[in-house]
């Protein structure tokens, strides 16, 4: 009776071992790599081993709720807490749900100053456009016209990167963890978009010449664009006064 009772307790002891311990880096791979059968949930485990958690986190650090077999049909995985191992508070969006992965995304994680990180300068406007398409886009038609002067104004320091595509440059924490603080040595923010919130300086930085969003804009807009064709048409017309009276 008492070998039956220690058995029993033996072979609970290994199954909570097993629930305890989870699955291995090795098996994770096994089944979400790219191109496995396994599982529709996929990652690029090339670009993981370059990222900065490959070697020093291990799958089950940031998935710890998965533990056994149930997730293979369970329905909605459960957040990973980017919160446990780091101390930088995620306000972006406020109480929109924004998650860390969505701007650092979920495996292919570099540092800042890596190219290749989707928080890096080079790739910030495609990052914030996916949640930002207006923001982000190419100014176009009559949105050209309003906000030309924007991009060719004088800088005191032409050493510096100043376009849109580097959103962090007027919004600094905001577009960063949602906090109202510098985070690089861009001053764009002192006069186009106060940290406090408050309505820009210079008017509208992103600018949409619609009558029902920015009815200023528009009419800036339409005056900026009579104004082109009527300089146009002077300068054919003395143009092509010119060409006649060289022919007579």
């Amino acid at each position: 009776m008492f070998r039956k009772g220690l058995w029993q307790v033996s072979v609970a002891l290994i199954l909570l071992s097993f629930n305890a311990w989870g699955y291995s880096d090795a098996e994770c791979v096994r089944c979400h790599r790219s191109g496995s059968s396994e599982s529709k949930l996929q990652i690029n485990t090339d670009r993981y081993m370059t990222s900065v958690h490959a070697g020093e986190t291990g799958c089950a650090d940031c998935h710890a709720a998965i533990t056994g077999d149930e997730h293979f049909t369970k329905k909605g995985l459960v957040k990973v807490n980017c919160g446990s191992c780091h101390d930088q508070k995620n306000l972006h969006g406020g109480d929109e749900g924004i998650l860390c992965a969505d701007c650092h995304t979920r495996h292919a994680i570099y540092r800042a100053d890596d190219q290749r990180s989707s928080v890096n300068g080079v790739n910030l406007k495609s990052t914030c456009g996916a949640c930002h398409p207006v923001q982000t886009r190419s100014p176009g038609g009559l949105s050209l016209l309003t906000s030309f002067h924007i991009v060719s104004h004088p800088k005191q320091d032409m050493t510096g990167r100043f376009d849109r595509g580097m959103c962090v440059g007027c919004h600094q924490g905001q577009a960063a963890h949602g906090e109202n603080k510098p985070v690089n040595n861009q001053d764009c923010w002192k006069c186009h978009s106060p940290l406090d919130n408050k309505k820009a300086l210079l008017g509208y930085i992103h600018s949409y010449p619609d009558w029902q969003r920015q009815p200023v804009s528009s009419v800036a807009a339409w005056i900026t664009m009579i104004s082109l064709i009527g300089f146009i048409f002077i300068l054919v017309r003395v143009f092509a006064g010119s060409f006649v009276k060289r022919g007579s």
